[in-house]
């Protein structure tokens, strides 16, 4: 019993640690509900969770993490509804939080010397007045695939180490992208409207040239109207939703971002394998990466290369985005400086 406390509290203290690198990362994001949440829960488990104590009993209602919340988090006042329709209704959103943001938790663990990270846990209710679900931290040891992973790509001398950040409150209009797997059906859904738009602005350029050829329209609204199409089909061809199907990764539009996010990128990302083919299932997910600047401790966050690096996405440094400028692998989550 006295090793579950000790790897109880070693847990609520990788939440706390967690937090502190969001701090230092100045991770826009760190004190939002979820993260609150998360917080609440690992100061009452450190308070609760001392030898001697049970740890089945270092679980709270939804009242308790809900004023802990309140009490750490940016909400400053109770809400109007119930704690336990409060909590209950964020809870999804913490789950959520905590999986996008896996890698960098765990990695935070594993750099503190534990052998174990923070999860979380509810035991629901029995129903009936007054009998609340529970929640609480469960110490979950690494597994050897996810050790191998952690040490698979270690930074390089001088050079930055990427993380994942959660992204909420995706417009409702782009929540379909977050999460949309490329398989069976889904796939020929996902390719068909750019096939079907490219084949109209082909039918209407063929159009305008037999307008060119057997009509007596003139040379500049000839000219105008195949620039047009031109246009509208390079914009369809090089759609961020088609071109990460070749780059895997690239910077979302403006319609997918929440509000106030200024860098934020669609990956399509492989999450298993085809039993049947044998080939990559994969992804679409939002995300966020970002690094602190060697230089400057500062913020570094991933933007287009620009004409000074085409076609490549490029970590840049808040405080100087000329001259602090880094690769970016999305793969090895690496980069190293570009400009001396």
């Amino acid at each position: 019993m006295e090793q579950q406390i000790d790897d109880l509290r070693k847990a609520a203290e990788g939440v706390q640690r967690f937090y502190e690198e969001l701090i230092k990362l100045s991770d826009p994001r760190r004190n939002q509900l979820p993260i609150s949440f998360f917080r609440a829960l690992s100061a009452l488990t450190l308070r609760d969770a001392q030898q001697g104590v049970k740890p089945h009993d270092v679980r709270f209602t939804p009242v308790e993490l809900a004023q802990k919340a309140i009490e750490l988090g940016y909400v400053k006042k109770k809400p109007k509804q119930a704690e336990s329709d409060w909590v209950r209704t964020n809870w999804s959103k913490l789950e959520e939080v905590i999986e996008s943001r896996k890698d960098h938790l765990q990695e935070v663990c594993r750099s503190s010397g534990y052998s174990l990270y923070p999860w979380i846990g509810k035991e629901e209710s029995i129903g009936g007045q007054g009998n609340y679900s529970y929640y609480f931290i469960v110490p979950t040891l690494f597994s050897q695939e996810e050790t191998n992973k952690l040490a698979q790509y270690p930074t390089q001398l001088d050079g930055i180490h990427y993380v994942q950040e959660s992204l909420v409150n995706i417009p409702r209009w782009a929540c379909w992208v977050n999460g949309f797997t490329l398989k069976s059906w889904r796939k020929y859904a996902y390719i068909l409207p750019g096939i079907i738009s490219i084949l109209a602005i082909l039918g209407y350029v063929l159009l305008i040239l037999l307008l060119g050829l057997y009509t007596e329209i003139s040379t500049v609204k000839w000219l105008t109207c195949l620039l047009v199409s031109a246009i509208v089909f390079w914009m369809v061809v090089s759609s961020p939703l088609y071109s990460v199907s070749s780059n895997r990764i690239v910077m979302a539009p403006d319609w997918m971002t929440p509000w106030k996010e200024t860098s934020v990128q669609l990956e399509l990302t492989k999450v298993g394998l085809n039993p049947e083919t044998g080939d990559a299932i994969r992804e679409l997910r939002l995300m966020v990466y970002s690094a602190k600047c060697p230089i400057c401790q500062n913020r570094i966050e991933i933007q287009s290369g620009g004409f000074q690096f085409p076609f490549r996405l490029v970590g840049r440094c808040n405080e100087s985005p000329r001259e602090h400028v880094f690769s970016f692998d999305h793969v090895t989550r690496t980069g190293k400086r570009l400009v001396q």
